[in-house]
């Protein structure tokens, strides 16, 4: 996106981080070495071909017979192809492939679950730029209007008409709107560069941002349903699951450690300058049957590994199920105090504005004084400060929800669960 000249919108944004980040690009690697792994399991139960070949020299020639004759020469050559096929009578080369296409759908899952955290946090990270911004709107519109009235200020002094500590107490909020203005700045600097991190870009990536849509009316109020709908559609809840049926093949492979294997293979010879009246070439077929008897309880033991590694599974799976409830639970009671401090915020933007006109009215009728209007002006800066602020938390706190629950549309997915509940 870059050297585009319109703002990148949020959608964009998350565009750009699924094919950079860095989350992402791991976890789409671990997915490809997991599909090898199939394909690897695949082939131990295809048929192999190997070709050899053999120079033998002694130190001297062996002869037999009356005329002697020569039967064992000095030096032998000889090539040989052998091919072989294993045969799956155990059914464990089988098991091997379903445990490692199981993986392979955990790793899938896993990008997903990667993926569904990347999306939150370039959500606010987003949110955290526009908040910056908004935050340096109000700390610019702030100090230029303390400049202003430190200006007027000064000349009423000149005048005659105020004291020198109304300069001072000018002076000061001027002084005090500047130093906001810097703070903001630096946030917003800051904010951008983190930005830029997570769409794994260079952090001095120039940044402009297209505003977000209100989300104050999409906050849902159905937890049961929510707590629903994470279970069913968490793609690292998923992703557990998987591992658990490959696990599970694994350790059925590993109790039919002590059956016999079955291996079937043929070897074709050649010698190179054979003797006269020797074979030039010979073939030999082979079904070779091979049955651990005892092994002194060594497979015992792996079975009771796999066992344990299946029960820490499930005991994960049931942490998470339970965290995810938890992150469901949090999301949604920060998003309605967010819904309600926001409205409050709303207000207190209002109630401020207009007190800080009537301060002005006030004071330019000669009935009040400065420090009601500077007062009015601190007040006002505060309550626009936290409308901003309130604002992309409750965004923040909906970006949280959609990543508890697994996916962007939570009404979508509210309504999926509705119809299968029914």
């Amino acid at each position: 996106f870059q050297g585009s000249d319109k703002p990148m919108t949020i959608d964009e944004a998350i565009s750009v981080a699924m094919a950079r980040g860095f989350g992402v690009r791991t976890a789409r690697s671990l997915q490809e070495k997991t599909h090898q792994r199939v394909q690897e399991a695949k082939g131990s139960i295809g048929p192999r071909v190997t070709l050899g070949g053999t120079y033998l020299q002694f130190d001297q020639p062996t002869s037999a017979g009356d005329p002697p004759k020569v039967v064992v020469p000095r030096t032998e050559k000889s090539v040989n192809a052998t091919a072989s096929l294993p045969l799956d009578i155990s059914g464990n080369l089988g098991l091997a492939i379903h445990a490692a296409k199981s993986a392979e759908d955990a790793s899938e899952l896993a990008v997903q679950s990667a993926k569904n955290d990347l999306r939150r946090d370039v959500r606010k990270a987003f949110y955290r730029v526009l908040q910056s911004k908004e935050l340096l709107d109000v700390a610019i519109a702030s100090k230029t209007g303390a400049d202003l009235r430190l200006a007027n200020t000064k000349a009423q002094f000149e005048a005659g008409s105020l004291a020198k500590v109304d300069v001072l107490r000018a002076d000061v909020q001027a002084t005090q709107a500047e130093s906001d203005r810097l703070a903001a700045a630096n946030a917003l600097d800051i904010s951008k560069k983190s930005f830029n991190n997570q769409l794994a870009l260079p952090v001095e990536t120039p940044v402009d941002l297209a505003p977000v849509a209100d989300r104050s009316s999409l906050a849902p109020t159905d937890d049961a349903r929510l707590f629903e709908a994470a279970q069913r559609l968490r793609p690292d809840l998923d992703a557990l699951r998987a591992t658990a049926v490959a696990l599970h093949a694994v350790t059925r492979a590993e109790e039919r450690g002590l059956q016999p294997s079955l291996n079937l293979s043929s070897v074709v010879s050649r010698q190179i300058d054979p003797l006269s009246g020797t074979r030039p070439s010979l073939t030999t077929t082979a079904l070779t049957l091979t049955w651990p008897i005892f092994d002194s309880g060594v497979t015992r033991a792996r079975v009771k590994q796999d066992r344990q590694d299946e029960e820490a599974l499930r005991i994960q799976t049931e942490q998470l199920a339970l965290g995810i409830s938890l992150e469901v639970r949090q999301a949604t009671t920060n998003l309605a105090n967010a819904a309600a401090r926001l409205e409050t915020a709303k207000r207190q933007v209002e109630l401020a504005e207009e007190a800080f006109r009537l301060a002005g009215v006030r004071r330019d009728a000669g009935e009040g004084i400065l420090l009601e209007v500077l007062d009015a002006q601190t007040d006002l800066t505060r309550a626009r400060t936290q409308f901003v602020t309130t604002r992309y938390d409750y965004l923040a706190a909906y970006a949280d929800l959609q990543r508890a629950i697994g996916v962007d549309d939570v009404g979508a997915a509210l309504k999926a669960v509705a119809g299968v509940t029914r």
